[in-house]
């Protein structure tokens, strides 16, 4: 998650959310951004399900993989679950916020929610 953030990725952290949900927002605007090859198609992807972003649990490389169960949203629903995630994401925390919280042994402030 670290990394993530260090590019710029928005990391939102929803403690009584019991699942993992991924929501990977291609933004138009950062298409020329260093590292993405030229000629690929670059699209929003959002997986639901009980994978951990980890090479492992995305069954990344060469090392053997974990046995997951995840979705990927079709295309037509993604405008659903995009509605659902501005909620989570209002009711959340992002990442400094956690990290603040941890810093100072508050875990429990995070488990209370602002729901």
């Amino acid at each position: 998650m670290e990394k993530l953030a260090e590019r710029k990725v928005n990391i939102f952290v929803y403690p009584r959310l019991h699942s993992k949900l991924y929501c990977f927002v291609f933004d138009e605007n950062r298409r020329y951004e260093p590292g993405l090859r030229e000629g690929d198609h670059y699209s929003s992807l959002i997986l639901v399900g009980s994978s951990n972003l980890t090479s492992m649990g995305m069954a990344l490389g060469n090392q053997p993989w974990s046995e997951e169960l995840c979705y990927s949203v079709p295309e037509n629903e993604m405008g659903f679950v995009e509605e659902y995630v501005a909620e989570l994401m209002m009711h959340g925390y992002e990442l400094p916020d956690v990290r603040r919280f941890l810093a100072r042994g508050q875990w429990e402030k995070l488990e209370n929610g602002k729901w």
